[in-house]
C-alpha cells in the first residue's frame, strides 16, 4: 500500500485507565509518521483507591465519538485489571452496530483473549 493510500485508512486507539500510555502513544507517533490517521482517546484515569468503572454517560460518549471518527480499526490498550472494562467496551461497540473490528494490545491482552 503507498502513504497516499494510508491517509484513507483511520485508526482510534483507546487506552484504558492509563493516561501516559507510552506504548500507545508510541504506536500513534508511529502510524502518523506513515501517513495513517490517528485518533487517540484516553477513557478514564487510573486514580489510586478512586478509580470506578465507565458510567453509563462516559459509555455513551465513547461510542458516539467513534461513529463520529469513524475508524477503519479500533485499537484497546489494557493491563490485565481492566479486562472487564475492555470486554464490555468491545461488547458495546458490536452491539451499537459498529462494524470496524477491534483488537486489543497491551500487558496481557492476550491472555484474555477469547
Amino acid at each position: 500500500m503507498n502513504i497516499s493510500r494510508h491517509n484513507e485508512f483511520h485508526i482510534t486507539l483507546i487506552s484504558l485507565y492509563h493516561y501516559g500510555a507510552f506504548g500507545t502513544r508510541i504506536l500513534s507517533e508511529l502510524l502518523k509518521d506513515r501517513g495513517y490517521t490517528v485518533t487517540l482517546v484516553f477513557f478514564k484515569r487510573d486514580r489510586t483507591n478512586e478509580m470506578s468503572l465507565p458510567s453509563e454517560k462516559e459509555k455513551m460518549l465513547l461510542i458516539d465519538l467513534i461513529k463520529t471518527t469513524n475508524p477503519s480499526i479500533i485499537g484497546i490498550s489494557t493491563r490485565s485489571t481492566f479486562y472487564t472494562v475492555a470486554k464490555d467496551i468491545t461488547t458495546l461497540i458490536k452491539n451499537s452496530k459498529i462494524t470496524t473490528p477491534v483488537i486489543w494490545g497491551g500487558g496481557d491482552s492476550c491472555d484474555y483473549m477469547s
